[in-house]
């Protein structure tokens, strides 16, 4: 069996596998993750002429609370059916981190938590705010309408935000088109919010049939007009109420009356080059006055505090960057101001 990177030619032979494992429209909904321009970042394995098993991921420049990261979201891991409990899929993840290892990619994003994650070094991690928004009297004020238009003209708002997955004008365009694509059981309708005639915000649902909630894909611009377009769409869609995950300082929450759930990314997260990571959080640290300092040294991971040191695990690394848990003799305000590094959410239109 061979092991490699993917050539152009051989994408439509990876989306036929995705396709055979999960569902239909693999190709549609994830075009930049199976582009053959994307090829050297779909590992393969080769058996006797055929791909047997792949492992993808799209690399991306991600707007955080610490400055930009290098990202990598690894999806549409599939394997044909005789060949798995082989560790197959455990080899092309560790190709994949090789190769991310020499971009620089400072961590990566899983869309899934099984096993197989675990055991390559993920955790399931993230700081997240989930609301279940409910059917509050409709404001006639605002002005909301469906979008079906070119996805050019959301493009100057989603630009705006702070906290994001950078995009350049072509990625927005294949993102949006890509999943906002209906599956057979759910579709992703999208709305825009006016003022004056001009495009304020933009919101995308994902709209189960069969759920009693909708449940909010992406959104972006002004927040308050997206908050009050939510008691229209619950109406218009004959639901209970909405699902709404914000990044954890969103400015959205101000308006929010309801009760803040924390949660993960939904994802297992594993960072990949830990001395880009650790160079960029102690940047921040210096650039901000922060008595802290962050390191590695002889096989344990190390934070400064005021110059004291204290020792982190491989696991309680991952959950204070990401998740802001913070060990109890670390709990000192300071710790608190950095950790964790605000992230989008992850199952936006960058989902992988």
């Amino acid at each position: 069996m061979i092991f490699r990177h993917a050539k152009q030619e051989e994408s439509e032979d990876i989306i036929n596998l995705a396709t055979k494992v999960f569902k239909p429209n693999m190709g549609k909904q994830f075009i930049r993750l199976f582009s053959p321009n994307n090829h050297e970042h779909q590992m393969i394995a080769e058996d006797q002429g055929k791909i047997v098993a792949a492992v993808n991921y799209y690399h991306t420049l991600m707007d955080t609370s610490i400055g930009t990261l290098s990202v990598a979201s690894i999806g549409a891991v599939c394997t044909e059916e005789s060949y798995r409990g082989q560790g197959i899929s455990s080899k092309l993840l560790g190709l994949a981190e090789a190769k991310m290892m020499k971009k620089q990619v400072d961590f990566c994003i899983i869309s899934g938590d099984g096993p197989l994650y675990q055991r390559f070094g993920a955790r399931y991690e993230g700081a997240m705010s989930r609301y279940i928004l409910k059917n509050d009297p409709i404001n006639h004020d605002i002005n909301i309408r469906k979008f079906s238009s070119d996805p050019q003209l959301l493009y100057p708002i989603y630009q705006k935000e702070a906290i994001k997955y950078q995009r350049s004008s072509e990625e927005f365009n294949d993102l949006f088109i890509a999943q906002t694509y209906p599956d057979n059981y759910q579709s992703y309708p999208v709305y825009v919010m006016y003022q004056n005639e001009s495009m304020i915000s933009y919101i995308i649902l994902v709209n189960h049939p069969k759920a009693k909630l909708l449940s909010v894909k992406e959104y972006a611009g002004d927040r308050l007009a997206i908050i009050q377009s939510l008691p229209f769409l619950i109406k218009h869609y004959h639901k209970e109420g909405i699902e709404l995950t914000t990044s954890i300082h969103d400015p959205i929450k101000k308006w929010i009356k309801e009760e803040e759930e924390k949660i993960t990314q939904h994802a297992t997260i594993k960072i990949i080059n830990e001395e880009s990571l650790f160079s960029k959080i102690n940047r921040f640290f210096k650039v901000n006055h922060y008595p802290l300092l962050l390191e590695k040294k002889d096989g344990n991971y190390i934070i400064y505090c005021n110059e004291k040191p204290y020792l982190l695990d491989y696991n309680q690394l991952h959950a204070l960057i990401f998740s802001g848990k913070i060990p109890i003799d670390l709990r000192q305000r300071i710790i608190y101001d950095v950790f964790p590094i605000e992230l989008p959410w992850s199952h936006n239109l960058n989902y992988q």
